[in-house]
């Protein structure tokens, strides 16, 4: 409990100012072979640390995607539901070997946490904090995917208002999907015609569904942006082109699948959440 306390004070100044994180925080890329964790959903940093790990090494993501696209080419995410599925073998073995290298507070009053981790118990990290305020924003915040020099890029976001770990996690899943659901082949296109009651036109909506069935090894979660201002949280990431498996990708299909929905596309909701990651033998 002591030592606690005197992390906790140590930690506090820096709490206050929501604009300050440690380096390892915001460039992960500059610290490879390491792993970040966040206590969420009563989740410990150590287990979600260690579950990213082993995603990042390689995992299966497979599962189904729904979008539904309106007249202003607005999105809304109708369903999302996948896993990413890992070897249960790989997720013991890293649990095992996991240490903690460094921690700082996400929120105070929820006590939530993100630590990096490594599976090399000598490992130490200067204590670099960096305040964004005093950076310039980023350009890629403005891109959601792109591919260049044989990477593929995807760009996530979530509303920073809430629980903070849990708009993290959120917006790196969303970097996920940017990556997968602009390089699979949509298996099911619907275009609805509606008349609109105010101005006595047709209006065009889209209902796309896609599957999502891919290996992905070595995932990297280049850098994180908190926008103050727009109140988002951003996250980039990239994989080789090398690194990605499919039998759904455009350059690799020529077949769309035969699935055919019948009934209209539902009303768009809230954006849908991705489930918790699950491990498989």
């Amino acid at each position: 409990m002591k030592y606690l306390l005197l992390f906790l004070a140590w930690c506090f100044p820096f709490v206050l100012r929501a604009q300050v994180y440690p380096e390892w925080f915001l460039y992960p890329s500059r610290y490879p072979n390491l792993v970040i964790g966040f206590t969420y959903n009563q989740t410990p940093a150590e287990v979600d640390g260690a579950r990213m790990y082993c995603v990042y090494q390689e995992c299966i993501a497979d599962g189904k995607y729904i979008v539904y696209t309106n007249e202003k080419d607005d999105r809304f995410l109708i369903e999302s539901d996948y896993y990413y599925y890992f070897p249960d073998s790989l997720l013991q073995a890293v649990q095992e070997r996991l240490y903690q290298v460094d921690c700082f507070i996400t929120s105070v009053a929820r006590r939530d946490m993100a630590c990096l981790f490594s599976l090399d118990s000598a490992v130490n990290v200067p204590k670099k904090f960096i305040d964004i305020s005093q950076l310039p924003e980023p350009d890629w915040i403005r891109k959601r995917f792109w591919i260049e020099n044989g990477y593929i890029y995807g760009v996530g976001l979530y509303t920073s208002q809430g629980n903070k770990n849990d708009a993290w996690k959120t917006a790196e899943e969303q970097a996920f999907f940017a990556i997968m659901t602009n390089i699979v082949t949509k298996f099911y296109s619907i275009r609805l015609a509606t008349e609109s009651n105010i101005a006595r036109e047709q209006l065009y909506e889209t209902a796309t569904a896609l599957k999502l069935k891919f290996q992905l090894k070595n995932i990297e979660v280049m850098e994180r942006w908190n926008s103050v201002k727009e109140e988002l949280f951003y996250v980039l990431v990239r994989i080789k082109q090398s690194d990605i498996r499919s039998p759904f990708l455009a350059v690799q299909s020529q077949m769309q699948d035969s699935l055919r929905v019948h009934r209209p596309a539902p009303t768009p909701t809230t954006p849908g959440r991705v489930k918790l990651i699950q491990g498989k033998k």
